[in-house]
């Protein structure tokens, strides 16, 4: 018994000795290993403080992207006038001037999100050339982009509507079906696309279902009036007298009854239109009372008649199992950033020989981090070829291959030059793994930049995830070359910047040393010098 107890208190002892010694090499020998001590436990915080920071409410934020309407339409009458159905009059911007993106902007309020009322921003193109010189500037949620036969095929399919109408006004109930028989109808493409933001895609519904009807209910009422009024002219005229504008009063009271259903919010307006079309007696009247109806619905707004648009909607990527392909880019990055960090570990900057030069010791081990970077990425990148066995990404296997060997090398280069800046390699490391927690919410991998506050969106442009995730997206879905080299560019910027300083401060290091060493060695001859002189002064005195 004895004997246990002595063998307890000798470990405990030898525990309190090797915990002490512990806490005085690494956690509290001087005021550098305690900041350091002090750091680390904040780590786990930072993190999750700029995570929560950026992502927290992202959607919430999502009016802060803008809309972009293009107006491909290229309907022209034989006057000249612009006449197309949707241009700057219907749009109420006559007399607005253009952004810097070369578009007219107006403000579409008060959209119910969730629990509140947002106001979103539409870009208006008047022309697709002009969007098509400035798509690159800006960052849109969704592009709404009306068919270059807007118009025309607008024209011919309300013409049919009046027309069977007309036709009809005795036998209501066959209208729905004839007019759903009407094969001629005005097209809206909405484009998106997983190169963006994956989850631009995934939110895409929302622009769909919920902007559209606004937007285009800033115009569709004025313009279904005008066309109302314009057929009215145009056949009474044919027959004139009194009966010939009655005839047409019954078919268009009808007709306003018909569009109620249609345009939700007519009703209201339903007495005050019949009273106005009862009066009327003349072609000129006619104009009158299409003035009038016209500057009403320019300051109504109402949703749309949308169920007569043929829209297309066209998502790039959305075929390519997106939120994978759009999401892989972003762990990719931040495995072969972190699988580079632990490099750091072995290939510290302390000189494995005592005498070689600073550049020989600095490039041997970056070409060695190069040389394990680049086993890194090929089993990362066969692994995923392997494990999920796409076809989309074998059809990409090489490019795909070639661009994370490319970022292995980078990244490599990047974090070794960072982690050799500095006397202290933990210093270093630590610094490496700031930039990673920023990078993990300023790449744009997950929700778009322009969702998160303004420091992120500074950061974007700063650091090299964003550039290589964007290089990514680009060979995963539809490849440009041009994109994927600006990439590749833009990331070789980060290695020509920090590589040559960290040699730099390397250098001025070595140097620092060797003077130093030359001080000592001096101040150690010196005081041996002076012993010796003593000794044989001694000597001499003895003698």
């Amino acid at each position: 018994m004895q004997k246990l107890l002595k063998s307890i208190k000798n470990g405990n002892q030898e525990f309190k000795i090797a915990f002490k010694a512990i806490g005085s090499n690494h956690v509290y020998k001087n005021r550098k290993t305690i900041v350091k001590s002090i750091a680390l436990c904040f780590i786990p915080f930072l993190y999750a403080f700029i995570a929560l920071w950026a992502f927290f409410n992202p959607l919430g934020n999502i009016n802060k992207l803008p809309i972009a309407l293009v107006n491909a339409d290229t309907y022209s009458d034989a006057s000249g006038h612009d006449n197309r159905i949707i241009n700057l009059h219907n749009l109420n911007l006559d007399g607005t001037s253009q952004n810097k993106y070369g578009a007219y902007q107006f403000n579409i309020n008060d959209l119910q999100i969730s629990n509140e009322k947002k106001t979103f921003t539409v870009y208006y193109y008047d022309n697709d050339k002009t969007y098509q010189e400035h798509k690159n500037d800006k960052t849109f949620l969704t592009e709404i982009i009306v068919d270059k036969n807007f118009t025309n095929d607008f024209n011919i399919f309300f013409s049919k509507v009046l027309k069977i109408v007309e036709d009809n006004i005795t036998t209501p109930e066959k209208i729905w079906n004839l007019i759903n028989k009407i094969s001629e109808r005005p097209k809206i493409s909405l484009e998106a696309s997983y190169k963006v933001n994956p989850i631009l895609g995934e939110i895409n519904d929302f622009a769909l279902n919920t902007l559209k009807d606004s937007i285009f209910g800033k115009f569709l009422p004025v313009v279904i009036s005008d066309q109302i009024f314009d057929y009215w002219y145009n056949n009474a005229i044919n027959e004139p007298g009194p009966d010939g504008y009655k005839k047409f009063q019954p078919i268009f009271k009808t007709l306003y009854n018909f569009l109620s259903i249609v345009v939700p919010g007519l009703g209201p307006h339903a007495d005050e239109f019949n009273a106005r079309i009862g009066s009327v007696d003349s072609n000129d009247k006619i104009n009158d009372v299409k003035n009038l109806e016209h500057a009403y619905w320019m300051n109504h707004e109402l949703l749309a008649p949308l169920n007569f648009i043929d829209f297309n909607i066209n998502i790039e990527g959305q075929d390519k199992s997106p939120y994978g392909f759009g999401l892989g880019p972003y762990f990719m990055c931040i495995g072969m950033w972190v699988g580079t960090l632990l490099l750091t570990f072995t290939f510290i900057r302390d000189k494995d020989v005592n005498k070689s030069k600073f550049w020989s010791n600095y490039l041997g081990k970056s070409l060695w981090m190069v040389i394990f970077g680049l086993i890194q990425s090929t089993i990362l990148t066969t692994s995923l070829l392997l494990l999920f066995h796409s076809t989309d990404l074998w059809s990409c296997c090489w490019q795909l291959l070639l661009y994370m060997w490319c970022i292995g090398i980078i990244f490599d280069l990047v974090v070794q030059s960072i982690a050799h800046m500095f006397r202290n390699h933990d210093l270093g490391r630590f610094l490496v793994v700031i930039l990673l927690i920023l990078q993990l919410s300023s790449s744009s991998g997950t929700f778009p930049v322009e969702l998160e506050p303004g420091f992120f969106q500074v950061m974007y442009h700063v650091l090299p995830f964003s550039y290589a995730i964007k290089g990514l997206r680009e060979i995963l879905i539809n490849p440009n070359a041009l994109n994927i080299l600006w990439s590749l560019g833009c990331l070789l910027l980060f290695v020509v910047i920090l590589v040559p300083l960290s040699l730099l401060v390397n250098w001025w290091y070595d140097k620092r040393d060797a003077k130093q060493l030359g001080t000592k060695l001096e101040t150690n001859k010196s005081e041996t010098l002076l012993i010796e002189t003593n000794n044989i002064s001694l000597l001499e005195e003895g003698e």
